[in-house]
C-alpha cells in the first residue's frame, strides 16, 4: 500500500474545485506577440535571441522624440523594440547575409506591429537590409 502526503493548502484547493487543469495554466500567459520567446543560445549561455523580422522607420518620423527622449536622425543608428528596455544594447544579424550591427534600444515599436525590431535606415544599411522593405534577423540581448 503506497500513502502519498498532499499538503493542507493542496488538500483544500482540492475539495474546493479550485484547481485548474495544467493545460489552463500553460495558457494563462499567452502572448499577444507572434514573435518567438526567447532562446538561449547553447554557445552563449546568459545571451537571449528573438528571430523575426526588422522594419525601417519611415522618413516622417525624422527629427521627431523617440520613447527615450532622444531626437530621432535617421542617419543615426537608432532602434526600436516591442518589450526591451530603454538603454538595452542588442546585435542584430541578418539571416540572409550574416551581417550584424550592434546597437542600443532607444525607441517603442507598436504592440500591433508584425515586427520584431525597427531599425533606423542606416542601421538596416550596415546590414544590407533594403531601406523601403523588411528583412528577416536574429536579436541578442547583450546587456540584461
Amino acid at each position: 500500500m503506497v500513502i502519498h502526503k498532499i499538503s493542507a493548502a493542496s488538500l483544500m484547493l482540492l475539495t474546493l474545485g479550485l484547481c485548474l487543469p495544467l493545460t489552463a495554466l500553460r495558457n494563462l500567459d499567452s502572448s499577444y506577440q507572434s514573435i518567438a520567446p526567447p532562446q538561449q543560445n547553447p554557445a552563449k549561455s546568459n545571451i537571449q535571441t528573438w528571430t523575426g523580422t526588422a522594419s525601417v522607420y519611415a522618413p516622417k518620423f525624422q527629427g521627431r522624440r523617440t520613447a527615450s527622449g532622444e531626437i530621432y536622425d535617421q542617419k543615426k543608428l537608432s532602434a526600436a523594440h516591442k518589450f526591451l528596455p530603454m538603454g538595452t544594447k542588442v546585435r542584430v544579424i541578418s539571416l540572409k547575409n550574416q551581417c550584424s550591427i550592434e546597437l542600443i534600444v532607444n525607441d517603442r515599436l507598436s504592440k500591433t506591429s508584425p515586427h520584431l525590431i525597427d531599425l533606423s535606415p542606416e542601421a538596416a544599411r550596415q546590414i544590407e537590409i533594403p531601406t523601403k522593405g523588411i528583412g528577416k534577423v536574429r536579436v541578442e540581448r547583450i546587456t540584461p
